[in-house]
């Protein structure tokens, strides 16, 4: 491990920008957020093992929280500092009753997101964004830069402070970072086909489709970027199953193919953040970098 961080830090030099000390990055986040934020999106600070280091903006799962960066940063599994928040529905298995309440699969969710992105680009000045999205998380990683990579929702980002300009800034700082999609959600209807059609899943198919969001279909939004993508799946995942690994990984690469994509199968069996398998890849490709 310290061999692993030691390379890490030579190839992390502060002059080129890529770096940031964790003070500058705390003072970013301590002004008030926009108004289109909710109040809870409980944006969150955890740093590396070193003062200056690159940083990672992790996206939780559905019905998770900002709380699950901690365990990412307890575990050491990765040497970066952790900017986690929470999607306006989190904790959204335990809290919600009427599905139409949720934003799930609309812009408002990724507003959370959007707006981080923003800050550490033009705010902080970071210009090596990283990103990490676990299951409905990774979901939103995908359609994130959907919407920066296009026209869509030009009204929505100029209330993030977020113009033509400032897109490119945001996609050029993350096309030299490393996206790691740790069993992405592809679609709900990947769900429902094994699982069956419940009230939340069919305004979450509903949602989806109105906003053009499914994952699946937005990957070839990623064309004419040049991204440094690992893809995480796990053989058998026993919450999103794995009908459409093969078909989302051939629209990947498809869409990357200025970029680089690396592929994962985890046979661990389970649909947890940042497993072995995951963490022993990550750490061989940050050595390359």
């Amino acid at each position: 491990m310290k061999k692993i961080t030691l390379l890490l830090l030579i190839l992390c030099l502060p002059s080129t920008g890529v770096c940031i000390e964790f003070a500058q990055l705390k003072q970013v986040f301590q002004k008030r957020c926009v108004a289109p934020l909710r109040k809870e999106c409980n944006i969150s600070l955890f740093k590396g093992e070193t003062a200056e280091q690159e940083v990672l903006i992790c996206c939780h799962g559905y019905g998770g929280d900002y709380s699950f960066a901690k365990k990412l940063h307890q575990s050491k599994s990765i040497d970066a500092h952790l900017i986690s928040f929470n999607f306006p529905d989190f904790g959204t298995a335990a809290r919600s009753k009427n599905p139409t309440d949720l934003v799930y699969g609309s812009i408002q969710e990724l507003f959370p997101l959007l707006y981080i992105m923003k800050e550490c680009v033009l705010s902080a000045q970071i210009d090596k964004l990283n990103l990490y999205g676990f299951s409905a998380g990774g979901a939103a990683v995908v359609n994130a830069i959907s919407v920066l990579n296009s026209r869509r929702f030009a009204r929505e980002l100029a209330s993030l402070g977020i113009g033509h300009t400032e897109r490119q800034q945001i996609l050029n700082a993350m096309q030299k970072g490393q996206i790691i999609l740790d069993c992405p959600l592809k679609s709900i209807e990947e769900i429902i086909a094994d699982q069956g059609l419940t009230k939340q899943l069919a305004w979450a198919k509903k949602q989806y489709k109105k906003n053009k969001f499914r994952p699946i279909k937005q990957l070839k939004s990623l064309k004419n970027l040049s991204l440094n993508v690992l893809l995480h799946f796990q053989t058998p995942d026993e919450v999103l199953t794995n009908r459409d690994d093969a078909k989302y990984i051939k629209k990947l690469r498809k869409a990357n193919c200025h970029g680089t994509t690396t592929v994962v199968i985890g046979t661990e069996g389970k649909h947890k953040l940042f497993l072995p398998s995951l963490e022993k890849v990550y750490k061989e490709v940050a050595l390359m970098r």
